[in-house]
């Protein structure tokens, strides 16, 4: 995987309508670069045998607040 720079956390921020100067940029792209790095050491056998994990539960309409 390529590693993402300020270019790249530039644009995706501005896509999602949000405002970073280049310092929080650059910390950004550094620590998602190296998240992704360690993503990548995972062998492909084992992603292709994991179910997804439920990372949310749905509400019904009266248990909103």
């Amino acid at each position: 995987m390529t590693d993402l720079n300020r270019a790249d956390i530039m644009e995706m921020a501005r896509a999602a309508g949000l405002e970073l100067d280049e310092v929080r940029a650059d910390t950004i792209a550094s620590r998602l670069s190296g998240i992704l790095s360690e993503l990548d050491q995972i062998p492909i056998e084992n992603m292709m045998s994991a179910e997804p994990a439920q990372i949310f539960s749905v509400k019904e309409a009266s248990d909103r607040g």
